[in-house]
């Protein structure tokens, strides 16, 4: 345990993660954990206001650029598409976004789905999920498993998932489900309790993603605290009893799930499971999604890019 304490007190935000934190507005987690709380008591209106303000602020990616957009349902679920237009998709991947599982959508994800098909030549799909608290667990993971059966036959090759945070913790419940090829996960949520490792202590308020509100989102999802342990929230948690495909889990160094996305990879790789962690230096949680830690989204860009030539060329 000692290697993790010296980590979590040493870790400082990167310049570009303590310019991101400063450009916060001022009270931003407390408001989201707060309506969140309500609405899981029976009022919405403040959970609805956030999420139009969310919406509102959206600049979906036009089509264009090498990539052809368009927004489609299937199963009952809206996604959003989008397909190489130079050459052949080599692959499907199914991105489900963050949000706690109870705010974001299509749109919050939108700019990184658009860069990862083009720099990877990758059909994305983007899961317009039902969320929490208006739908709690398992509506969301049912409806991805939904949007992947009906899709798979009209996209017939390999698949992927991928995900940021929350959306992480759905990919790794969709492949229980309805294993994939490989699984790329962004900071992802395997423990949906408060873990109260170091780098949720270290790094619980003020660094992107306060305890308080992860808190608030993990009962919205599972309101039954005995729900909140099983192998589809908490994989984390639970005894390992099935290897991953490939994966890559890629983590932001200053923050609260830092810890637990750590002992899910060493755990995994101790039964030889295809699995790659890569620490982006200095990175607070949001930079997949959220504007203003260009380098560390570019980073995990990057990575990513490599990580899917590699997986292709292991499954040819």
């Amino acid at each position: 345990m000692l290697p993790l304490l010296l980590a979590a007190a040493l870790a400082l935000p990167s310049p570009e993660a303590a310019d991101f934190l400063q450009a916060m507005p001022p009270g931003l987690q407390a408001r989201q954990e707060a309506a969140i709380r309500q609405a899981s008591a029976g009022n919405l209106a403040p959970l609805e206001a956030i999420r139009a303000e969310r919406l509102k602020a959206a600049k979906p990616t036009p089509s264009g650029g090498g990539l052809r957009i368009e927004n489609d349902q299937a199963a009952g679920v809206p996604f959003r598409l989008y397909e190489p237009e130079a050459a052949p998709a080599r692959a499907t991947l199914l991105y489900l976004h963050g949000g706690g599982w109870t705010i974001g959508s299509r749109d919050s994800c939108d700019a990184f789905c658009a860069a990862l098909a083009r720099r990877a030549t990758l059909r994305v799909i983007s899961a317009e999920y039902r969320l929490a608290p208006e739908h709690p667990y398992p509506a969301a993971l049912d409806d991805c498993q939904a949007l992947l059966a009906a899709l798979q036959p009209r996209f017939p090759g390999r698949w992927f998932a991928a995900g940021d945070s929350s959306g992480g913790n759905l990919a790794l419940a969709l492949n229980r489900r309805a294993p994939l090829d490989a699984l790329l996960l962004y900071y992802p949520v395997v423990d949906a309790t408060a873990d109260g490792s170091p780098s949720w202590q270290r790094y619980g308020q003020g660094y992107g993603l306060d305890a308080g509100l992860m808190e608030a989102f993990n009962e919205a999802y599972a309101p039954e605290a005995e729900r909140r342990t099983n192998p589809e929230l908490s994989p984390g948690r639970c005894p390992i009893d099935h290897r991953l495909p490939p994966t890559l889990l890629i983590a932001a160094e200053c923050d609260i799930l830092t810890d637990q996305g750590r002992a899910f990879f060493t755990a995994h790789r101790a039964i030889a499971s295809p699995i790659t962690y890569t620490l982006i230096p200095g990175s607070v949680h949001l930079f997949i999604t959220v504007p203003g830690q260009p380098q560390a989204r570019e980073a995990a860009l990057a990575r990513s890019a490599d990580f899917i030539d590699l997986v292709l060329k292991l499954l040819h």
